[in-house]
């Protein structure tokens, strides 16, 4: 019997499909979404190499801080991977998705908001980055993770490293920079000693 009708399938006559605008275009567009997501995944797939304690492909291993000079919720700028790409480092106190150190609680993330490219500030009470030209909120604690705001993406993360002496290292950015189709051209890269680590 057919769904419901109580007529044989053979018998049941098939209704066609009426190919309106609206439905060519909502097929287009859905069609189009699923092309360029599969072209930024297999873009970007060469940079994710979770859980391994090498550095990113061609990203450089550089220090950006000590776990003795890093307080608790007070973030330390610096830039990574090229000069000019803002980064925040912070410890956030207690253990978050994807914090290093002996809490696994040091995080990082671009610094340049997801919406237009203004630099975040970190504000302690919320515990949140805010963009201050369009109020974008972020949550460091839970990947870079758009909270409220314009911004349509997380905050890019960089990965990090912690040596036997407490040294800190930036090894990659799991998404792309705003305004960069990739993250390491187009510019001048960073020294491999900052300015705390130096």
């Amino acid at each position: 019997m057919g769904l419901g009708t109580g007529v044989p399938p053979s018998q049941s006559k098939r209704v066609p499909v009426r190919w309106t605008r609206r439905r060519f275009l909502m097929g287009g567009v859905i069609g189009a979404e699923v092309v360029a997501l599969g072209v930024v995944g297999i873009a970007d797939y060469e940079h994710l190499s979770e859980g391994t304690k090498q550095p990113m492909a061609g990203y450089p291993r550089v220090q950006i801080g000590t776990l003795a000079h890093l307080g608790v919720n007070k973030p330390v700028a610096f830039d990574y991977p090229l000069t000019g790409q803002s980064s925040l480092l912070i410890d956030m106190g207690r253990a978050v998705r994807d914090g290093v150190g002996p809490r696994q609680s040091i995080v990082a993330y671009s610094a340049l908001c997801q919406h237009m490219g203004c630099t975040v500030e970190y504000n302690p009470g919320a515990e949140e980055f805010i963009c201050p030209c369009h109020q974008s909120h972020y949550d460091p604690s839970v990947s870079g993770m758009i909270v409220i705001g314009q911004a349509e993406l997380p905050l890019p993360r960089v990965t990090l490293e912690i040596d036997t002496f407490g040294n800190i290292f930036a090894t990659g950015v799991t998404e792309l920079i705003y305004g960069y189709q990739k993250n390491l051209k187009n510019g001048t890269q960073v020294p491999l000693w900052s300015q705390e680590g130096s």
